[in-house]
């Protein structure tokens, strides 16, 4: 596989119809959140349809997306859908615990304001991924801004990890991202909604075409 192709993951999905046509516009992964979140989703509701996503398609990786949760949550989560990858939101050290019993699994989500110390964390998650941080009560997490963070605060390429940076991306601003940050995948969400809870096809499909662009001038500079 092209290493210098960037993953995408389009994340905050609610409707069958949207997580559909996100793999058909090329997303490698499809976010679900668990959390506290405008885009939140229950077990309940995706019992009824994300089987069947998975069925459609193997090669697309499910993301449970949670924050401030229990191993006890996760498990009974990853017991009831067929999730590939948990990504954590927190900077607290159950967080760290919880991503290490994930181990290959876990994706282990940081604040930009932190993102530099990923480098020298003994954790080995599959993938780190770095957001705009939130202030709910006071408290830094990572995610939910929709909001462009400065890219310049994450650790410089070459990395031996994968990262994935997320933060207000969307097809106006992904192709700088790039080429400025050379990230294991992008994620984005809420700039690619048509209406709270409902994702834009259009906007996917431009999302999508606007990184294999990226790829593609990557490559010309570089070569193949």
């Amino acid at each position: 596989m092209n290493e210098r192709r960037t993953r995408i993951k389009i994340c905050g999905l609610c409707r069958d119809v949207d997580a559909r046509q996100a793999i058909d516009a090329g997303a490698d992964y499809l976010g679900f959140v668990f959390a506290a979140s405008p885009r939140q989703v229950q077990v309940s509701e995706l019992q009824s349809w994300l089987p069947s996503v998975r069925r459609a398609s193997r090669s697309v990786g499910l993301v449970a997306v949670f924050a401030r949760t229990t191993r006890v949550d996760v498990e009974s989560v990853l017991d009831a859908l067929p999730f590939d990858l948990v990504q954590v939101h927190d900077d607290g050290v159950s967080t760290d615990a919880l991503v290490a019993a994930l181990r290959e699994r876990g994706v282990r989500a940081v604040v930009a304001t932190t993102a530099a110390a990923i480098g020298s964390s003994r954790l080995a998650p599959y993938a780190w991924l770095a957001d705009t941080p939130t202030r709910p009560g006071g408290t830094e997490v990572a995610g939910g801004t929709g909001v462009v963070f400065d890219w310049s605060a994450l650790p410089p390429p070459p990395r031996a990890y994968h990262l994935f940076l997320a933060g207000g991306l969307a097809a106006d601003n992904v192709g700088r991202a790039i080429a400025s940050v050379h990230p294991y995948a992008v994620d984005a969400s809420s700039r690619l909604e048509a209406a709270p809870r409902e994702k834009s096809r259009e906007k996917m499909e431009a999302f999508v075409a606007a990184v294999r662009a990226a790829d593609s001038n990557a490559i010309g500079q570089f070569g193949a």
